[in-house]
């Protein structure tokens, strides 16, 4: 996501500025001139990954292209159907299968660490793409995940040490699951003038929902020229009152060393993505990365490394941050069903959510959506495998 990230502001960035640049150009010459902008409006390979090494490993790799500049289109165009494998320098290969689309998953491998390591990759149009052979790193192990607590609310960070001081960059990453619940149940839904039970199965699913989210930006740090042998690194800031903690958190953080080509590749790809840049800052054909393409000169913006993979899960439950200060706004009002207008007002004009109705049947009680509806917040039903077990 950071290398389609990087693409998408450069592309925009390239609107902005190419405009201005022909009209200088022209103004410039007696005779017409065409700028030459194939690599603008490319329809490139982009691949983001790396080759998970070590015992009982995954390796997932997500591919896919660039659009033209002048395309309307915000999100990067999936790479569908390749066959993706990954090869050693003794010629045996292993298949990555495609799950969701664009994205290719090993099954658990144990690779040895004394051998050489490239992804191939063939397009379903024919074009074969491969990696350059990588020897692999074995990165020190992760020796706690652990969180603060402030009056701005929770850091999450990641320490780790090397006697040797010979790993001389790192790279974090982390998958986040939270919880959230409705304060609120409602049992009824409100459709064309009228109310209407709601069945069981949506009352529930409507009560209990999960989000997800993985890092926005790239996580690194160099320690190159230092002799240190502790390190330390923050993950995450989570402000306080953030629906993240307000019922359940999980974290998952995952560390793997970086070998120097990968780390300035990486540099240059964050310094691209998240910073408001110029015109004249580093461009894609600097930015290739070590993938090239054996049947065409078609560009590749991509860095596939080698490495093992260490990795921690903490969990934060919302009676561990007392005081957090999570509030919904969540006013419960009684709406008299026999008042059209008060009825179209909220369940209409408002939207707001039936809840139930008093005993007398004169009352519907109501709320905001967010207060009634988990995936009013963003959530989905879908919970982690892993839940059950790590909160029971």
């Amino acid at each position: 996501m950071v290398a389609w990230r990087f693409v998408k502001r450069w592309r925009l960035r390239a609107k902005k500025f190419l405009p201005f640049l022909l009209l200088f150009l022209i103004g410039s010459c007696k005779d017409p001139f065409i700028a030459d902008v194939k690599l603008l409006t490319s329809n490139f390979l982009v691949v983001e990954g790396y080759i998970n090494v070590g015992s009982d490993a995954v390796t997932t790799i997500r591919v896919s292209r660039t659009v033209p500049i002048n395309s309307t289109q915000e999100f990067a165009q999936v790479e569908e159907g390749a066959v993706m494998q990954i090869q050693d320098d003794q010629d045996e290969f292993h298949d990555l299968s495609e799950g969701e689309a664009g994205v290719y998953s090993s099954e658990p491998l144990s690779l040895p660490l004394d051998r050489q390591y490239r992804i191939r990759i063939e397009t379903s149009d024919g074009k074969r793409f491969y990696s350059d052979y990588i020897t692999p790193i074995e990165s020190p192990a992760i020796d706690s995940v652990y969180w603060t607590r402030d009056a701005d609310g929770v850091t999450i960070k990641v320490d780790t040490h090397d006697p040797t001081q010979s790993t001389l960059f790192y790279q974090w990453n982390y998958e986040e699951d939270w919880e959230n619940k409705s304060p609120y149940l409602s049992f009824y839904r409100f459709s064309n003038g009228e109310f209407f039970p709601r069945e069981e199965a949506e009352i529930t699913a409507m009560r209990l929902c999960w989000k997800r989210a993985k890092p926005l930006k790239l996580i690194t740090q160099s320690v190159a020229g230092l002799s240190v042998e502790d390190i330390s690194q923050t993950l995450i800031e989570i402000k306080a009152g953030s629906d993240r903690l307000s019922e359940k958190y999980s974290i998952l953080v995952q560390q793997h060393a970086l070998s120097l080509d990968n780390y300035n590749y990486l540099q240059v790809m964050n310094k691209n993505t998240n910073q408001v840049g110029t015109f004249y800052d580093p461009q894609p054909s600097q930015l290739l990365g070590n993938i090239s393409c054996e049947n065409s000169s078609e560009p590749v913006v991509g860095y596939i490394g080698a490495y093992t993979t260490s990795s921690e899960r903490i969990n934060i439950r919302k009676s561990d941050v007392k005081l957090w200060g999570f509030d919904l706004d969540c006013e419960q009002i009684a709406v008299l069903m026999s008042n059209p207008d008060s009825v179209a007002k909220y369940f209409v004009g408002l939207g707001f959510l039936p809840l139930t109705v008093d005993e007398g049947r004169v009352n519907m009680f109501a709320a905001k959506p967010v207060c009634g509806d988990c995936h009013a917040r963003g959530g989905t039903n879908d919970k982690p495998d892993f839940w059950d077990s790590i909160f029971n």
